[in-house]
């Protein structure tokens, strides 16, 4: 039932009409909207999308008609509260706004209010909630369900029980319609799938299986089984980190929090690109080639790499060309000197052309920065070593490569007692040691500093950087460095 006539009281209004209003305010506290003439409602922050918006007003105008649902209704105290969650919005499935309702066995739309190491809180409508225990979170067991799911997210659930005058209710999310072994691998054509995601939306996965080029995954909370992809240059927004990921993850492992990138032929596209799924939550974005603006700063990744520029691919399909000339700081020689297929990058748009549908790109770093590049740097040194972290927890629990525990103690910073092998021709360095077994341990000359070594010497040295597909470690023994480390 959608109301849409002009005079109502809020008598009039049920919990679990869908209505349409206008918006009137955006706040800290979530959105004010219009549904009728002295008839307002609040759609809390949490509600405003299906993923968590930073920056609402991106996304919303004043004056703007949305479609909500009212998740609460109290006519005497005029208190009216609305979710814009598609996903509940667009719900089939039965409203749950009272305890008596709850029968074992229903299945219906309910969103995460906490996640804990017990097991997920669930809401639905007039603040009904319940308990899914950590043994009902999924056919798999799951070790930390915050890592897992997160606030706001939408999710379908079934009654295992309830006592209506207790007001407790008992959920599950392993549902009984789940389908058996044979089709939960079976991937459906896009005709026969239901298309229930917008791009920016968030899910979290399960890897069925490894190929050379991606992963292919289910989603976990759809009740379908739908298969997705992950190209394996989709596992980071850094190409190094996303092929260690690759050959780090193995069939069965869980990804949580992955983004639904597009739909193309018969596979969805997913990415765990940070940075990329942080401009599509913000509305970094462009939606299509009439919103681009010269100057824009755009969020996007390298489609392909010609000898005169890089083709750049942004979220919603827009793809852009940055010429040579654009390309880097750095006189371009050799294109593929610069860039890869795959690598994250922030382009600046600096022309258009509406007739060909063209867009031409800046790459240059100089030229692409929002104004505090000092932060913006911190912020992905950052990332790349959590993510750098990530992986080695990986491996600490795997146990996947002979070198793993060699290689999970050796991080950036860390000192590490060394024998000195060999010193090449070039000036470099060879090294050996217990902390380093198995690995080839190089320093450069100039990581040598003013240190005359030989072979068979005991040096200290700082971890530069660890190639961990390459059984590679980087070390420097220079002084300003050592001294930084105890």
């Amino acid at each position: 039932q959608i109301i849409e006539a002009q005079f109502l009281q809020y008598q009039d209004i049920h919990t679990g009409d869908v209505v349409k209003g206008k918006v009137l305010s955006l706040k800290p506290i979530g959105m004010q909207v219009k549904v009728a003439d002295g008839i307002r409602g609040l759609v809390p922050s949490l509600h405003l999308s299906d993923v968590i918006l930073k920056q609402p007003e991106k996304k919303y105008n004043i004056g703007d008609e949305v479609k909500c649902r009212v998740l609460e209704c109290n006519p005497g105290g005029k208190k009216l509260i609305l979710t814009l969650k598609k996903s509940l919005v667009q719900s089939k499935l039965p409203v749950l706004s009272n305890y008596e309702d709850a029968k074992p066995g229903l299945i219906t739309h309910g969103f995460v209010v906490c996640a804990r190491e017990f097991g997920c809180i669930v809401k639905f409508y007039n603040d009904v909630k319940g308990l899914v225990p950590k043994n009902e979170l999924g056919s798999e067991p799951i070790s930390c369900p915050d890592k897992v799911f997160y606030e706001g997210q939408v999710l379908k659930v079934m009654v295992l029980k309830c006592e209506p005058q207790q007001e407790r209710l008992l959920l599950s999310f392993r549902l009984s319609s789940e389908p058996g072994p044979e089709d939960k691998w079976k991937c459906t054509p896009k005709e026969k799938q239901e298309v229930k995601y917008q791009i920016g939306e968030i899910v979290d996965v399960k890897i069925l299986k490894k190929k050379d080029n991606g992963l292919e995954v289910s989603i976990l909370e759809d009740e379908d089984s739908v298969v997705a992809w992950i190209p394996t240059l989709h596992l980071s927004d850094f190409v190094a980190t996303s092929k260690l990921l690759w050959h780090c993850l193995q069939e069965g492992d869980v990804l949580p929090r992955v983004m639904y990138l597009s739909d193309k032929g018969q596979h969805i596209i997913l990415s765990r690109k940070s940075a990329v799924i942080s401009a599509v939550q913000e509305e970094q974005v462009v939606r299509s080639f009439s919103e681009i603006q010269p100057g824009m700063l755009l969020t996007g990744y390298v489609r392909n790499v010609m000898p005169f520029g890089v083709f750049v691919e942004f979220p919603f399909g827009v793809t852009g060309l940055a010429p040579k000339v654009s390309m880097s700081d750095k006189f371009v020689t050799d294109t593929k000197d610069h860039f890869v297929v795959g690598q994250t990058v922030i382009a600046k748009v600096m022309s258009i052309d509406e007739e060909k549908q063209r867009v031409l790109l800046n790459l240059k770093v100089s030229e692409c920065s929002s104004g505090d590049s000092a932060a913006e740097s911190f912020a992905l040194l950052n990332q790349y070593f959590k993510e750098l972290k990530e992986i080695r927890d990986l491996l600490r629990r795997g146990k996947r490569f002979k070198w793993m525990p060699s290689v999970c103690e050796l991080v950036p910073g860390k000192g590490v007692h060394l024998v000195v092998q060999d010193v090449r021709e070039d000036g470099s360095a060879l090294f050996s040691g217990s902390s380093v077994t198995g690995l080839t341990v190089t320093a450069t000359r100039y990581h040598l500093g003013d240190k005359n070594i030989a072979a068979g010497e005991k040096r200290k040295a700082l971890v530069l950087h660890v190639d961990a597909l390459a059984s590679k470690v980087y070390v420097s023994l220079r002084g300003e460095l050592l001294k930084q480390r105890p």
